[in-house]
């Protein structure tokens, strides 16, 4: 039984690898390497495409972060947190929704060029990942380095 579930997901695993092999290859055919977005002949399949592997690759990242979040929780059998973390997943869902409709708002009333807009977002996540980085590597490692030293 447990061969047969085994097998089943190294051919479902195997699909999928295919699958997204052939995307790749079919966007760098057609248009010889990455599309760009604000071509103005863009079929409504590139575009579904294009949009599609944008939010497969932030699910990816979601699914990084909650994975480490609950692995620690595992590794410390912290039962406790199992009901917040959900909830937190959950209000997050929300917020992007409600995000998301914010910020279309407020690019529809910005008049500058989309790539500027991407470029000002881009600066702003780098330094937001900064911040969390600086802060998360004074809290491990200060943290563990004074305390053996106390």
């Amino acid at each position: 039984m447990l061969k047969k579930i085994l097998n089943i997901k190294t051919i479902l695993i195997s699909i999928s690898l295919i699958v997204l092999v052939s995307v790749i290859v079919w966007q760098g055919v057609n248009f010889h390497g990455n599309p760009d977005p604000t071509a103005k002949n863009l079929s409504p399949g590139a575009a579904v495409i294009n949009t599609a592997i944008l939010i497969f690759r932030e699910g990816l990242e979601a699914v990084l972060v909650l994975s480490a979040i609950i692995s620690g929780l595992v590794k410390e059998k912290q039962d406790n947190y199992w009901k917040p973390i959900s909830a937190g997943a959950g209000v997050s869902f929300l917020a992007t929704i409600v995000t998301w409709f914010i910020v279309v708002a407020i690019i529809s009333s910005v008049s500058a060029s989309e790539l500027h807009i991407q470029a000002a977002t881009g600066i702003l996540a780098v330094v937001v990942l900064c911040i969390i980085m600086n802060w998360f590597f004074h809290k491990l490692y200060w943290t563990g380095w004074i305390n053996l030293h106390n």
